[in-house]
């Protein structure tokens, strides 16, 4: 099989970070910090990212964003998954066209300084980012989804 034939699974080269929407972000920031030696590397106090809590097993910005979740959704445990994929602009077309002939809707994409990759949503509906690349290796200020 050619490296960009869509009928092979694509590359994943690590997750990037997960997203999970808790009942007391404090409380989970702390038993992840006490239980897994987590440390706490940001936390935003107002915009998109507002209220959550960021740590990191200290070779990446963050690898778990903790949310408090809205009332009344404390069923929502997990928000986003965020996937390096090891993929060049031709593995990305040919995945492309197959997700669009399979109906998948392709939420967003991004090629630029924030970072380039692109949404879609799982089944449930959850969202799956995929980040072009290695998250590592890019610049701090460029790394997705960066509080």
């Amino acid at each position: 099989m050619k490296r960009n034939d869509p009928a092979r699974p694509i590359r994943i080269a690590a997750i990037a970070h997960i997203l999970l929407f808790v009942r007391d972000s404090e409380a989970s920031a702390r038993w992840y910090g006490d239980m897994l030696g987590m440390k706490i590397t940001a936390r935003s106090a107002d915009g998109p990212y507002r209220g959550a809590i960021f740590l990191s097993f200290g070779q990446s910005d963050h690898d778990l964003a903790l949310y408090s979740a809205p009332p009344g959704q404390t069923e929502r445990e997990l928000g986003e998954i965020t996937l390096e994929w090891d993929a060049e602009m031709q593995d990305v077309a040919a995945r492309l066209a197959l997700w669009r002939r399979a109906g998948v809707a392709v939420e967003e994409m991004r090629d630029g300084p924030q970072w380039t990759g692109l949404r879609l949503r799982d089944p449930d509906g959850r969202p799956i980012s995929l980040a072009i690349g290695s998250c590592a290796a890019m610049p701090e200020v460029a790394r997705p989804f960066r509080p």
